[in-house]
């Protein structure tokens, strides 16, 4: 398409090199073997950006943030070690289930993973949110989850929240802050 070529050097670059690379193995090799190639390249590039998209939703919550709200924010300030506050929003796939992982350690107080904006997780997302647990487990840091009941069918399922205890699973964020302070101050409950 005559079109395509003309904005070729406007055209993210990723995509401009799938484009290129099909050009050529059309010319130089054969159609359906470009057209294959094609397509397994720009699957790349597809799962790349949604990486990047949805890395973006992953967002560690302190009392600085505006997510907070003013309840929320003195239950935090009351924290006797500050929890790590990581909060999943919209959907996530295998395309950043590795990073989202690895952006999850944190050798901070307890984690309260907050999951009450989680749309869809595919397998590898969901397997990676119970690695997030089992790593904070291992590091005998206290979790807690919050997360509406219909979220993500995939989770329970799987039984990804099966290393929480049902004490420790809440619908929203401040009754989890809540149950939090309460662990802190009864050392039996940690």
């Amino acid at each position: 398409d005559w079109g395509n070529l003309r904005r070729l050097h406007r055209a993210p670059r990723e995509k401009a090199a799938v484009m290129v690379l099909t050009l050529t193995l059309t010319v130089a090799v054969d159609l359906i073997t470009a057209v294959a190639v094609g397509l397994i390249a720009a699957g790349f590039v597809t799962a790349r950006q949604r990486e990047r998209e949805e890395l973006d939703r992953i967002t560690e919550v302190g009392p600085d943030t505006d997510e907070l709200s003013a309840d929320e924010r003195a239950l935090l300030n009351a924290a006797a070690a500050a929890p790590y506050i990581l909060r999943l929003t919209g959907s996530f796939s295998f395309a950043s289930a590795r990073e989202m992982q690895r952006r999850a350690i944190s050798d901070a107080g307890p984690l309260l993973l907050d999951l009450t904006g989680l749309g869809h997780a595919d397998l590898s997302a969901a397997l990676a949110i119970e690695e997030i647990i089992a790593t904070a487990a291992a590091r005998n840091q206290s979790v807690f989850v919050a997360m509406r009941t219909e979220s993500s069918p995939a989770l329970a399922r799987l039984g990804v929240l099966d290393r929480v205890a049902e004490e420790r699973r809440f619908d929203n964020r401040a009754d989890a802050l809540r149950a939090l302070l309460a662990a802190q101050a009864d050392p039996s409950q940690r």
